[in-house]
């Protein structure tokens, strides 16, 4: 990802969820089996904004 993915703050110690308006949200590809919210997964570690 080239654009700044928006961590909230502290990512590190927050586990890296990122603020509403990320690119990261909502980016990543839909597997089956998995649970997300929003219309799609997001992209990196933790799915934000549930």
């Amino acid at each position: 990802m080239i654009n700044n993915p928006q961590w909230i703050a502290n990512p590190a110690t927050n586990d890296y969820f990122t603020q509403t308006g990320s690119p990261a949200r909502d980016r990543a590809l839909i597997t089956s089996g998995e649970s997300y919210c929003g219309s799609a997964p997001d992209l990196g570690f933790r799915e934000s904004g549930c």
